[in-house]
């Protein structure tokens, strides 16, 4: 089964007027929707950019108990929630800058502004979502990208190489093992 953006408007008001934290769609939800999709199947990916959910994870692990939601962590040790919308679960992952884990902030300034109903939230471009792909380069994110890589040489997807240049510049001590990452993916940057 699958959902629509529509239908987390509760949960994506809750994180915006109750936690007080703005957030911006990333993962496998940004291509699909670049694809033109409405209804996704894949996980929910959100990077808190402006405020903190690790802040409020008691408020929020408080909400989902509320609503019957069961409550993990990710392999960051962030929250995640599962939710259920008629027939479909739908499990929500949520990033901040910890650790290993980091998207520059020009990449969530520059990237896609979209409304649910009456809020205003983010979402990466594709270009951006490649190369947070290429920086994680596990065995899993190479296969990923070459998909991706597909989807652009097969014509669905359509990404501007000028705009993964410039993301490569907002990773310095990266950027040549990014564009190795790429290329060996498929992209020609």
């Amino acid at each position: 089964m699958s959902y629509r953006l529509e239908d987390l408007y509760d949960v994506f008001l809750y994180l915006i007027k109750k936690l007080n934290v703005k957030i911006a769609i990333i993962g496998g939800v940004v291509i699909s929707y670049f694809l033109g999709e409405k209804e996704f199947s894949e996980d929910l990916d959100l990077f808190v950019y402006d405020g903190s959910i690790l802040d409020k994870e008691s408020m929020l692990r408080d909400y989902a108990r509320e609503k019957s939601w069961e409550v993990g962590t990710t392999e960051y040790g962030m929250p995640k929630i599962s939710l259920r919308k008629d027939d479909t679960e739908i499990e929500i992952e949520f990033h901040e800058n910890i650790y290993d884990f980091y998207i520059s902030p020009e990449i969530i300034e520059r990237s896609r502004d979209i409304r649910v109903r009456d809020l205003d939230l983010k979402i990466l471009y594709p270009e951006y979502q490649i190369i947070l792909k290429a920086k994680a380069g596990g065995e899993q994110d190479i296969e990923t990208l070459r998909v991706y890589s597909d989807l652009v040489k097969e014509g669905k997807l359509r990404i501007s190489i000028n705009r993964i240049r410039e993301a490569l510049s907002y990773f310095p001590d990266e950027e040549k093992l990014i564009l190795s990452r790429l290329r060996s993916a498929g992209f020609n940057v």
